[in-house]
């Protein structure tokens, strides 16, 4: 390497740790004064930068995540301020650490709260090792912070479903609703939640409304399209005009591409917990009755099912724990249209929760 391009390089890395050491400074006072020409500076690397490389630094993240190392409150809230700054800008470029995670690994639940409360927020990132904002999480408290905002999360979305619901049948959607849907935190809501005036989930409403619209951004935002209602209904049932067989047409072109059972995988680090699933399906009850629709709940491990939905919180009717039972597939001469499967605990006819039997009928996609 020639002399003058190491002189040039030794420069201009003694020049990026003077800035550093000033910014530091600068944010440990918490001094507006000594902090506005940095953000200044911040803004004309943004504009400069529309299109940074992967060797770029992104200024205006390093320097939120410096502050949420070593500053106070005000003074991230203070660089949050700043439109130049995101609250989701991940520094190190490609570590995937986001300012949530820093906080959150941090404990620093001052901050979380901060930041959960801006706009565009986005805490269902991921970081390079797959792990989530909860995962990194340090302290109760912290912890705490991220479940009431998910709670509040649900709260607002089922005061916004109640208000469309109770709205006239001719009413748009409120703007709110339409923004959540398309906002990443749609992932922490539950949108099989069913009102508890109407018994309906958003999917019936939107059908029962003919709003297209809204059932695909709703599909695409997790909503199952198998959901029942309180009477048992799944979205579009029961409608029987010419305009609501297209609803059901639509639902059904959904129902064959189900976006749950055909996402992209997730890099999930090897300590997670395995997820919830939970969904209708029919369970066999004997000779005379056939087959019922029962709703089922898989969680850390374990089948339970459920005369409905709203009997969650209520004890199972029946449970299996599948780390001990044997999954029998139907032969491959069998109905494509209607597999089924029973599982077995292999110790004695009576397994978890006294269940002595459990088999279970998955529908095909789009079928009856």
């Amino acid at each position: 390497m020639p002399a003058e391009s190491i002189r040039s390089t030794t420069s201009s890395s003694k020049s990026e740790a003077l800035y550093q050491v000033k910014l530091l400074q600068a944010l440990r006072n918490g001094d507006p004064a000594q902090i506005h020409p940095f953000l200044d500076e911040i803004g004309k690397d943004k504009r400069k930068s529309s299109t940074p490389s992967e060797s770029d630094i992104d200024t205006g993240a390093a320097a939120l995540h410096l502050a949420i190392r070593c500053a106070t409150a005000p003074t991230v809230a203070l660089l949050l301020s700043h439109r130049a700054i995101s609250p989701n800008g991940a520094h190190p470029r490609g570590s995937g650490t986001t300012p949530l995670h820093l906080a959150a690994s941090l404990g620093r639940a001052d901050i979380v709260q901060m930041l959960l409360e801006q706009d565009g927020i986005n805490d269902a990132i991921r970081d390079a090792q797959g792990k989530s904002v909860k995962d990194v999480a340090k302290g109760r408290d912290v912890v705490k912070v991220i479940q009431d905002s998910h709670t509040f999360l649900n709260a607002s979305y089922r005061s916004l479903l109640h208000s469309y619901i109770l709205s006239p049948p001719t009413s748009p959607p409120p703007s709110s609703l339409i923004e959540l849907l398309n906002s990443p935190r749609i992932r922490f809501v539950d949108l099989t939640y069913l009102d508890d005036t109407s018994g309906t989930a958003l999917l019936h409403e939107a059908a029962r409304r003919r709003d297209l619209r809204l059932i695909e951004l709703a599909v695409r935002a997790g909503a199952d399209v198998f959901v029942r209602d309180r009477r048992g209904r799944l979205p579009g049932e029961g409608l029987g005009t010419a305009k609501d067989e297209r609803v059901r047409v639509f639902l059904k072109q959904f129902a064959n591409h189900d976006s749950t059972l055909l996402g992209e995988p997730e890099h999930v680090p090897k300590d997670a917990e395995p997820p919830t699933m939970k969904g209708y399906l029919n369970k066999y009850t004997n000779v005379a009755k056939g087959y019922n629709t029962r709703w089922f709940v898989l969680k850390n491990g374990v089948l339970s099912y459920y005369r409905h939905q709203s009997d969650e919180s209520i004890a199972s009717r029946g449970s299996i724990s599948l780390k001990s039972a044997i999954l029998k597939l139907p032969p491959p001469s069998a109905s494509s249209s209607n597999p089924s499967a029973s599982a077995l605990p292999p110790n004695g006819p009576n397994g978890s929760g006294g269940s002595d039997r459990m088999r279970i009928e998955v529908q095909a996609h789009g079928q009856k």
